[in-house]
């Protein structure tokens, strides 16, 4: 506790006193009162945008499988009006109507307001400023009652254990000022895949898990976009990768409330390293679009019923999936397999992951742009650093020697083993156009001719993650010294 356990204690009893009251008060209230939601009202609550996805009436069984939003029934929530069918609490407060439950008469709030006015340490909790209005307190308790009722889908009728019953609430809203460290896990959905398996265990603090129902339609509160296609998707998501175990300590220069809502306060390097994993171990062009915090015991801000989180817009997915329409977007199923890969995978990188986290940061970075110039220097600068080794002069030859080994290991349909050095050298040639500034024709960005033909750029990166995988499956190979000496053995052993 960041006071005197006695003083949070007296605290905590003086709200849990005060809180009992409005409770008491309110449930009057809402026997009495109309408590539907004024169309006046800018609150909105979100709702199931797409439900009728799920009624198959409106799509045959061939056109649904068609579009990857249906046939894997992902969410879709909106900010609608405040539904009919549920009681808008926040109106028996001032300002929603002539009649109200004024908090300005409970002298007990003062009283609080006061105590904590004079007390120093308590002070420097709630405010930096030299006195605590007591618009602050009337908040805090307002925060804690409508919570209550909320939750609990309150009526005229006060339950008989509604004493015990309030308590909680009025814990978890004063643990956030109380509190010098705030516990929270971090979550991150996965935008543009779903996948075989609910959870997936990636080590102790990691995890991939199907998103809650009611998480997803509150992250909506905070995940809003001004673009709608980009909301589409950002909201293409069935799973999160969620890092347990963060805190926050109270002791910087910035509120928790503006550092949350900034995703570069979030540990961007773990969360690349593990989409990392996932796309090596799929291939597919994943990403993410939202960062939120799920608090531990303790709450800040809510709204109405819904789960308390709070986050950041971020902005690492492909572009070109911003571009589309909802019913083009691209939902790639990640298999049964490819789950426990994607582990297995990540066990390995964190043995080796001085040598492998600059060429994964050169993939993810391929993995997020889609021109020819990017794609291909980056993935051939993730190369050299695998497959390069000390080589100076010549390095064509060199990564173009011993990229056969890693296809002869981990076959792709795609490429052949026995064709690696010459699109080896395809690819080294479009990089050296590209950094020249020469001209791109057709036959330096392409292979062949007709539907069969093969894209350089793609084909730089697809050698990039068949590489990576090969690495990290087996990290002997990232002396590539040992790359030669296998290579000579086969050639003396034949």
């Amino acid at each position: 506790m960041a006071v005197a356990d006695e003083q949070a204690v007296k605290l905590f009893n003086e709200l849990v006193e005060v809180c009992i009251m409005v409770v008491k008060d309110a449930h009057a209230f809402i026997g009495t009162h109309d408590l539907k939601r004024s169309p006046l009202l800018m609150d909105k609550y979100p709702t199931l945008d797409n439900a009728y996805f799920f009624d198959e009436k409106y799509f045959d069984e061939e056109y649904r499988e068609k579009i990857p939003f249906l046939k894997y029934k992902i969410p879709k929530y909106e900010m609608k009006s405040y539904p009919e069918d549920k009681k808008y609490y926040p109106s028996i407060f001032e300002g929603y109507r002539t009649e109200y439950i004024d908090l300005k008469k409970y002298e007990k709030i003062n009283d609080i307001r006061q105590w904590i006015n004079s007390e120093p340490e308590m002070l420097r909790l709630f405010t930096d400023k030299g006195e605590l209005s007591d618009y602050i307190i009337r908040g805090i308790v307002s925060d804690i009652v409508e919570r209550y009722l909320f939750i609990t889908n309150a009526t005229e009728i006060i339950p008989d254990d509604m004493e015990e019953m309030i308590k909680p609430y009025v814990a978890e809203r004063l643990l956030f000022y109380l509190e010098e460290t705030l516990y929270f896990d971090i979550g991150i959905p996965i935008c543009l895949a779903t996948f075989a398996k609910d959870a997936i265990k990636i080590d102790e603090n990691v995890e991939i898990i199907r998103i809650p129902e009611q998480l997803q339609k509150a992250r909506q509160i905070i995940c809003k976009y001004e673009v709608a296609k980009e909301d589409w998707v950002a909201a293409c998501a069935t799973h999160m990768i969620v890092l347990y175990n963060y805190n926050y300590k109270k002791d910087g220069d910035y509120s928790f409330d503006s550092i949350m809502q900034d995703y570069t306060c979030y540990p961007l390097e773990k969360i690349d390293e593990i989409f990392g994993m996932i796309r090596v171990a799929t291939g597919y062009h994943i990403g993410y679009e939202h960062i939120f915090c799920i608090p531990k015991d303790w709450i800040y801000e809510t709204i109405a019923d819904l789960n308390a989180v709070y986050g950041a817009k971020s902005h690492f997915v492909n572009p070109k999936f911003v571009k589309m329409n909802w019913v083009n977007l691209p939902v790639s199923f990640v298999t049964e397999a490819q789950c426990d890969e994607i582990a297995s995978l990540y066990e390995s990188y964190k043995n080796n992951v001085k040598k492998l986290k600059f060429p994964i940061m050169r993939f993810n970075r391929c993995m997020l742009r889609d021109e020819v110039d990017d794609m291909t220097t980056d993935a051939c600068i993730g190369l050299e650093s695998l497959l390069a080794g000390s080589t100076h002069t010549e390095i064509t030859n060199a990564i173009a020697s011993r990229i056969p080994l890693v296809f002869s290991k981990v076959g792709d349909p795609e490429y052949l083993a026995t064709n690696g050095r010459g699109y080896m050298k395809k690819i080294y040639n479009l990089r050296s156009r590209i950094v020249h500034g020469d001209e791109l024709k057709d036959k330096d960005i392409y292979i062949g001719n007709g539907e069969n033909r093969i894209y350089i750029p793609k084909m730089a990166v697809d050698f990039l993650r068949l590489t990576l995988l090969f690495m990290i499956k087996n990290p002997t190979y990232l002396k590539v010294e040992e790359i030669d000496a296998y290579i000579d053995s086969l050639v003396l052993n034949s």
